[in-house]
């Protein structure tokens, strides 16, 4: 790793799953709560701008890069 990256490391907690969560719910879980967050209302995308924008409103709104 580059000297001028290190300085930039975390501490990083490793969490288990609990015993009780499927994994194969988890991403549903996670997108069900992401959803309901007030910060995440302005990534929605109404129908309206989509049918005027499309895929250009879809990259404006991504909280990603694509």
């Amino acid at each position: 790793m580059p000297p001028q990256y290190r300085l930039m490391l975390e501490t990083m907690d490793v969490l288990t799953r609990p015993k009780d969560l499927d994994p194969r719910m988890v991403c549903w879980k996670g997108a069900a709560i992401l959803a309901c967050l007030d910060t995440t209302q302005e990534m929605w995308i109404t129908q309206r701008e989509w049918k005027q924008f499309s895929v250009r409103m879809l990259r404006e709104r991504a909280p990603f890069m694509w």
